[in-house]
């Protein structure tokens, strides 16, 4: 009898799931939507148990797609995003957004003034974060609720990044994970909480009142087993064990670091956000860059991160935005097609004196400056498929120059690779992967008939499963096939002027948004 692990990713709208045998063949992917209400200045909110339930369907309708028996299915374990849930110390929900909103979404930006508040006081939390910190963190987000809604704020009782909130509404126990204690709050695992911070923010109690523990679990432990409840809603067997969560960034990392075979290739995890990492055995200082954060996502290494807010979310917004076409939207799959034929035809000069700096919502690096707002440079009074087929393509080459941006960076922290793996919607794009393959100039490897996501969570159930040891042990047991992409070297000269347009552009961005303040 072959048993199988369940893998659950969810991202920013939606929630994926899949099984997986001892061999990390991947069975019957299925994706559901999850609601998320944007507001003005970059707010993002949701209601935690619209997430269950969308992660409930999934598990349920990938398993009936797969034909597997619930019994066959060993072990389970969640990655998501850093989105942030908020409940009161009876567990419950403590909605601060209409309709009973609970959740934080990731990319929430409110925070601005708390996170300038943060990093004026400065220390290692701060240093990791290179000087800056981001309103996207968990500090700020929870400064912004203690300080507009100080009633709720006395009502709170627990916050949980999203992973750490599957696996208690999975288990019904606490157990924060290393990997979103040691990246997206003021925590290390060698040194603890940063009460330096916490004490200049006038919030030392925070890890007793949130009841946060001195040390995270690591990928590979056993969170605990799979409640009746849950496993009633999610169609699984009650007690199999559930595998520690991870952050979504942080489950790819480990899944193209198998698709590496371990080796130091920088990995790509693009999808609504692109976040490049380097997991290396020593950790460096990456000025530019957010960490190290040692022992993140395995004890053994140290990671660094860079990367864009928005990547895939702005050629979604660029499609959003644009007016209809013969009475309808265009989607992503007709305006690719239309780019690939204005390249045959016209090659470079397609869309030449057209140029985009992609941070809308502030930029997360290699500079950090949360005031920073998108800039497009040679719009036109057209509406036309090919006017759309000009901007999605130039502003897919602004997001490909700033990975290249956040890769040079590696490269002066002696963090570089010739190789990025890769993963994520945007790279399911053979003309996006080549694309930034070719601004980089780095070969990309990507995952064949797997989720790469999916399969680093894997490995957290499969160990949990017993399978295997560790995550090492996981990865070479289930080491996925790759394909290559190479870079073209005249494709890659070719950006030239593009990289000297991007850098003029945003310097004077950073003139104009110091003026204005």
């Amino acid at each position: 009898m072959t048993t199988f692990v369940c893998a659950v990713d969810v991202g920013t709208r939606s929630a994926r799931a899949a099984f997986f045998d001892p061999q990390g063949r991947m069975t019957a992917r299925e994706v559901e939507p999850i609601d998320v209400h944007v507001g003005l200045n970059a707010q993002g909110e949701y209601r935690a148990d619209d997430i269950w339930a969308a992660v409930c369907r999934a598990v349920r309708k990938a398993r009936a797609s797969a034909g597997i028996p619930a019994r066959d299915v060993a072990a389970l374990a969640f990655d998501a995003t850093c989105s942030l849930v908020l409940m009161d110390a009876d567990g419950q929900g403590l909605a601060f957004g209409g309709e009973e909103r609970d959740t934080y979404a990731w990319f929430d930006r409110r925070a601005t003034a708390e996170a300038e508040a943060c990093k004026a006081i400065g220390g290692d939390t701060i240093r990791r974060l290179s000087g800056v910190m981001s309103p996207e963190m968990q500090l700020p987000k929870l400064l912004w609720l203690r300080s507009h809604h100080p009633d709720l704020w006395a009502r709170l009782g627990h916050a949980l990044d999203l992973p750490d909130w599957l696996t208690y509404r999975a288990t019904g126990v606490i157990a924060p994970s290393v990997s979103a204690l040691g990246t997206k709050w003021p925590w290390s695992p060698g040194g603890g909480w940063d009460l330096g911070l916490l004490e200049g923010l006038g919030c030392a109690d925070l890890p007793k009142k949130l009841d946060l523990p001195q040390s995270g679990q690591s990928v590979g432990s056993v969170a605990g087993p799979l409640g009746e409840n849950a496993a009633r809603a999610l169609g699984l067997t009650a007690g199999i064990p559930v595998g520690t969560g991870l952050i979504d960034g942080y489950a790819g990392a480990l899944g193209c670091r198998a698709l590496a075979r371990g080796g130091d290739a920088l990995t790509l995890i693009a999808g609504t956000s692109a976040s490049i990492l380097a997991l290396r055995p020593e950790a460096c200082g990456t000025e530019g860059l957010w960490g190290p954060f040692e022992g993140v996502p395995l004890a053994s290494v140290s990671s660094h991160e860079g990367g864009i807010t928005n990547a895939g979310a702005l050629l979604d917004h660029v499609l959003a935005h644009w007016p209809a076409i013969e009475g309808a939207h265009v989607g992503h799959p007709r305006v690719l097609a239309e780019i690939e034929t204005h390249l045959d035809r016209r090659g470079d000069a397609f869309a030449a004196d057209l140029h985009v700096l992609p941070d809308f919502n502030g930029s997360r690096g290699p500079v950090g400056d949360p005031r920073w707002r998108g800039v497009v440079h040679g719009l036109r009074l057209e509406s036309s498929l090919a006017a759309l087929a000009a901007l999605y393509w130039r502003t897919a080459v602004a997001l490909a120059l700033t990975l290249a941006e956040a890769v040079e960076r590696f490269s002066e922290a002696g963090l570089g690779a010739d190789t990025l793996a890769a993963t994520g919607g945007l790279m399911r794009s053979d003309l996006i992967a080549q694309l930034i393959a070719d601004v980089t100039g780095k070969r990309v490897l990507l995952p064949v008939e797997v989720d790469a996501v999916l399969l680093g969570t894997a490995f957290s159930a499969s160990i949990a499963a017993g399978w295997s040891e560790d995550v090492e042990g996981a990865a070479t047991m289930m080491a996925p096939a790759a394909r290559v992409i190479e870079p073209q070297a005249k494709r890659h000269a070719a950006f030239d002027q593009d990289r000297a347009i991007y850098r003029k552009m945003l310097a004077h961005r950073a003139e104009i948004t110091g003026m204005l303040g």
